[in-house]
């Protein structure tokens, strides 16, 4: 098992509001991605504060055994909303500063479990090098974000505007050689609570990968005139997540070998993704 994680700023940002991080402690692994709302001041630090925090409380409960119990959700987000209070009030900080996104994944004997607050990626390899990919989007374009649970102002203002909304979870079956199999959405209503976007059995995967959202904003640079005649290529998120999962070596920082290579191949054809992009892998064998 391995685990590596990579961020990198978009196009359109002066500062990258994405953060990832990966590890192994004894025997759990974990991944977290956390992409900051950029309508709200100085989220890039919220997504890095956020990330950290949930790291130590993944930590505090392998060590009281929850990971991956059916406890493990709630008694996760009481204790992330808990410390960021107490780490909000200690550096002086907004709530707003805390409007980020929060995906989660651990793997823990022998089972998966991924969580989630706001919008994203999960994408799973299994042992034939098939890809199962989920895209979390609100139809809102207004994500839920865990720090609404930090201040009762922020949640009432959210669900007076954005109430009754709702959650698109696209599922996408991707073919080892990069072909859609299959798609479907299911719409759900955004909820408050915590978002369990799967658990698996770890035994029947290769790997599992967080993103934010920015994987879906690869696009040729505007400045490009392209050749006439020259085929357009897709550049949607199905065709960018076989190249994103598709590690030749898992030794290392094998996520940062694959984003800088990727991105590489993308500048010599002129293309740049628009907003921050973030990833985090474990990888099960």
């Amino acid at each position: 098992m391995n685990t590596d994680a990579y961020y990198e700023i978009g196009s359109s940002h002066r500062v990258c509001e994405d953060y990832a991080l990966a590890g192994q402690y004894e025997d759990m692994a974990y991944a977290l991605v956390s992409d900051g709302c950029s309508s709200s001041d100085d989220s890039d630090v919220g997504a890095r504060l956020l990330s950290h925090i949930a790291k130590g409380v993944l930590i505090y409960l392998k060590g009281r055994n929850l990971i991956g119990s059916v406890s493990f959700p709630d008694i996760f987000r009481e204790l992330v909303v808990r410390k960021g209070i107490e780490v909000k009030q200690s550096l002086g900080l907004p709530t707003d500063v805390f409007d980020a996104t929060l995906l989660v994944c651990t793997v823990y004997n022998n089972k998966v479990t991924c969580l989630g607050w706001g919008d994203g990626y999960l994408m799973m390899v299994t042992d034939d090098n098939s890809i199962i990919a989920y895209e979390i989007k609100y139809s809102s374009g207004a994500p839920y974000y865990i720090s609404y649970e930090m201040s009762p102002g922020k949640k009432e203002a959210y669900w007076q505007t954005y109430g009754g909304g709702m959650v698109d979870i696209r599922n996408s079956i991707i073919s080892p050689e990069g072909d859609l199999i299959y798609s479907n959405t299911n719409v759900s209503p955004v909820s408050d609570s915590y978002s369990i976007l799967k658990e698996a059995h770890a035994p029947s995967l290769k790997s599992v990968i967080l993103s934010s959202d920015g994987l879906g904003t690869y696009q040729i640079d505007s400045k490009f005139v392209p050749p006439e005649n020259t085929p357009i290529k897709d550049y949607s998120d199905l065709s960018i997540i076989p190249l994103i999962v598709s590690y030749k070596s898992i030794v290392g920082e094998f996520v940062v070998r694959r984003m800088q290579r990727m991105k590489a191949d993308m500048e010599k054809e002129h293309v740049m993704h628009f907003d921050d992009v973030s990833c985090s892998s474990i990888v099960l064998k």
